[in-house]
């Protein structure tokens, strides 16, 4: 019983290990701390310092490219649902003369205040 519950804790302990070096981009960069070198320990910190901002300025990049794809995204759906509702409206004008009383639909707004919101907000 006692080497089951051992065995289970270390398995855990590995995934979780295991997902901590991803998320950080990995431990290939680990400064071995029995190096006695003074100069070469400050050539490898700055080099790894060097790499996290070259990946933080990929990740940002990638995120800002994200955020200006998802804002198009709605403007399109916004623009497909105005162009749809029109469609509509035609379509039950043409069977309109069934009806007695002719409803008119609400047209879908989109001001241009209503697109500078969806760009101006933050992610």
């Amino acid at each position: 019983m006692n080497i089951f519950v051992f065995i289970s804790v270390m398995s855990v302990n590995l995934l979780f290990a295991d997902l901590k070096h991803k998320k950080n981009g990995g431990n290939f960069l680990r400064i071995n701390p029995k190096i006695e070198n003074v100069d070469l320990k400050n050539e490898l910190e700055s080099l790894k310092e060097e790499f996290l901002m070259q990946r933080n300025s990929i990740v940002e990049e990638f995120d800002n490219k994200i955020h200006s794809l998802k804002q198009e995204r709605k403007e399109k759906i916004i623009q497909l649902k105005d162009e749809f509702l029109i469609r509509k409206e035609k379509i039950m004008d043409s069977y309109s003369t069934d009806r007695v009383k002719k409803t008119k639909l609400k047209k879908h707004t989109t001001t241009k205040s209503k697109i500078k919101d969806i760009k101006t907000k933050p992610k």
